[in-house]
């Protein structure tokens, strides 16, 4: 994935041979980025999953403002089970950078990469984040019989990236927290997983993911998400 001069639209794939990519995986997560360096750690935290079932991964890069051979280097340590696809369009979608949309760190990407995983259910996880080893197998088990899903997160320290207590207010879910009113609750990004057939559209817009909230939902009651 080595670049010079300008960055050109590019899709490049890490699999092994054996992988087949028409066979839906069991999770799909999507990762829109701008290539900070921690996302090495948020790529190691997937590959550490104790799911057992196949993982795919969909990465969208927006204007890069690192280097993209920390994706290549991370995905060294890519298990089998485990397939990566990174996709550069060419531009940024992002309002921040002259693009048409509102998100700061991946404009349109997370909608657009949604709609391309080849998994029903689908996880979301930013380049700055990372989650524990039982995260996707405790919310593949909470989601069954339901829509979607969520756990709790761990704030932490944003320079050491410490540890330092369960989020209590925040993200706790509808009629929940601080963002009961005006909101009727929320969930970070990070801690949420949906079935994507079940909830059609829920990731293109804000209106949208408010009614999601109005479908079967269940919590997996863990803090599994940084």
């Amino acid at each position: 994935m080595s670049v010079t001069g300008r960055l050109a639209p590019c899709l490049t794939t890490f699999a092994d041979d054996g992988f087949d990519p028409q066979r839906p995986c069991d999770v799909s997560i999507v990762m829109p980025t701008v290539v900070r360096e921690t996302i090495a750690d948020a790529l190691q935290s997937v590959f550490r999953q104790d799911l057992d079932g196949r993982i795919q991964v969909l990465i969208g890069i927006d204007r890069p403002a690192g280097d993209i051979g920390l994706i290549e280097e991370a995905c060294g340590e890519r298990p089998s089970h485990c397939c990566v696809e990174v996709f550069y369009p060419g531009y940024s979608t992002s309002v921040r950078n002259g693009g048409l949309h509102a998100a700061g760190d991946g404009g349109g990407l997370r909608c657009v990469l949604t709609y391309l995983a080849n998994s029903r259910h689908v996880a979301y996880l930013d380049d700055d984040n990372w989650w524990a080893e039982n995260h996707l197998s405790s919310m593949r088990a909470a989601i069954e019989g339901h829509d979607w899903a969520f756990s709790l997160r761990w704030f932490v320290h944003p320079e050491t990236r410490r540890q330092i207590c369960i989020d209590r207010w925040e993200s706790v879910g509808p009629d929940k927290g601080v963002f009961r009113q005006g909101f009727g609750g929320w969930v970070d990004p990070n801690c949420l997983m949906f079935d994507k057939l079940a909830c059609e559209g829920s990731s293109a817009c804000g209106p949208c993911r408010r009614r999601v909230a109005l479908r079967p939902w269940r919590r997996t009651g863990k803090s599994s998400a940084f």
